[in-house]
């Protein structure tokens, strides 16, 4: 998995690194809401330097497919 996603998640989501999987419900977690879901976008378009549509964004609620949007985008995620 990209190590800048990890981060990503580590730092916005407060978990840690080897807690990271592909089935992991983002909005599953006790600190998810919308504002953290706002942060996390803002981040991942930031460091990856792209642009993530609404549906792009409805979609991130899982790690897989978050890492799937990312590969879709020319990112090796």
């Amino acid at each position: 998995m990209e190590p800048r996603l990890v981060d990503i998640l580590t730092d916005v989501f407060r978990i840690r690194g080897d807690a990271v999987r592909d089935d992991m419900q983002l909005d599953g977690l006790e600190i998810w809401d919308s504002l953290k879901q706002m942060e996390f976008v803002l981040t991942v378009e930031r460091v990856f330097a792209i642009q993530l549509s609404p549906q792009e964004i409805f979609a991130m609620r899982r790690v897989d497919e978050v890492r799937r949007i990312l590969r879709s985008k020319g990112v090796d995620a």
